[in-house]
């Protein structure tokens, strides 16, 4: 995808949300017409490109355009991570008031209902929902909101926030309203989220084969891990109920993690799943050479950092490295590798590289 830059940072906060809203699918076997859909879709994508085109109406400040690098550490800036995550977390607020309306909310006609007693539209917040195209009106008991613009969405509105409850995950960072809604996902199933990143990742020219690789060789397609953006492709080579973790600390999982970063200046990240890795290098020698040169390359080189002995008192723990032979001796770390098997782009050749190292991964965790 190309690297866009913006007016000012509050404007790449919200393009997240703006560029992974998927483009509308309508859904035939949920309660709600085609049209209610449609509108509550258009009414929802039409409210993130206000807030872009007016940080102002979230309260959101206005300051210099800012990301961050590929691989640069949050901690080294920690003061644009905490103003980028005061951002988000504003317009997720005004997200999950949306989903409040919608789960209090009665439709009667062509207005939404809202009782006073499950959500209080102030003042203030019916000000602010008047630029957003609503009209609040509020009576002794209940709030009564009407859309010029669409005046049919709000079977659609209910139906979708109740539902995205329902389905919500538990993990995932706090405080985010449940993907489903945020995006208006109406069904469970379709992987609108491959959709989404596959439109972004339109420079990517390795990417369509190693997907049809993923596919033909029976890996899960599983979509908004913990509540995020982002598509996994993986097959377990553990317990079956081992829940799906980030692809950077994997165990037991093997595949490829396609994750849209908000915080980076190219959002689109791509981490290949390892399982048991210090068994895959206890097998080295059986490795193609292709693999070889795949593993030396990104396997971090033990550089005594201190990391996996920092908790011995005794000083006599060995540092967790094995020693392989490629072209000369390299100790390769076996903490963490996912780390160093990261990519922003996947061309022709990191593609049939990760490929290979998949199927010997799949031969060798299979055969035990």
């Amino acid at each position: 995808m190309s690297i866009k830059t913006f007016d000012n940072l509050a404007q790449r906060v919200v393009n997240g949300w703006i560029a992974t809203m998927p483009d509308f699918v309508p859904v035939s076997s949920i309660p709600v017409s085609e049209t209610a859909q449609r509108q509550f879709s258009a009414f929802l994508r039409g409210v993130a490109q206000t807030v872009q085109n007016h940080p102002e109406y979230l309260g959101l400040p206005i300051q210099p355009d800012d990301a961050y690098e590929f691989g640069e550490l949050q901690n080294r800036r920690p003061e644009l991570i905490d103003t980028m995550k005061r951002m988000k977390r504003k317009v997720d607020d005004f997200v999950t008031l949306l989903l409040k309306m919608g789960v209090a909310g009665v439709v009667e006609g062509q207005t939404l209902r809202v009782p006073k007693a499950d959500v209080n539209l102030n003042a203030t917040l019916r000000a602010r929902l008047a630029h957003f195209g609503l009209t609040a009106e509020a009576g002794k008991t209940e709030t009564d909101i009407t859309c010029d613009a669409f005046p049919e969405m709000f079977p659609a509105w209910v139906w979708l926030a109740a539902d995205a409850v329902r389905t919500a995950p538990s993990a995932g960072p706090a405080h985010v309203p449940p993907v489903r809604f945020s995006r208006c996902l109406y069904s469970e199933s379709y992987p609108y989220t491959k959709d989404i990143l596959f439109r972004l990742a339109d420079d990517c020219p390795g990417l369509p084969a190693l997907v049809d690789f993923l596919e033909k060789e029976g890996y899960t397609l599983v979509c908004n891990r913990d509540n995020q953006i982002n598509v996994d492709w993986v097959k377990s080579y553990g317990k079956a109920d081992e829940p799906l973790k980030g692809w950077w600390g994997e165990r037991t999982h093997g595949g490829l993690a396609f994750e849209y970063d908000w915080i980076r200046k190219n959002p689109l990240l791509f981490g290949l799943r390892i399982p048991e890795f210090k068994t895959l290098l206890q097998h080295f020698d059986a490795m193609p050479e292709q693999v070889k040169a795949f593993v030396v390359q990104h396997t971090k080189h033990c550089d005594t950092c201190g990391y996996c002995t920092q908790t011995d008192k005794t000083g006599k723990r060995p540092r967790a490295f094995m020693t392989v032979e490629y072209n000369g001796q390299h100790a390769l770390c076996t903490m963490f590798p996912g780390f160093g098997y990261t990519w922003q782009n996947l061309d022709e050749t990191v593609a049939a590289d990760i490929q290979a190292f998949l199927t010997f991964t799949d031969e060798v965790l299979t055969q035990r």
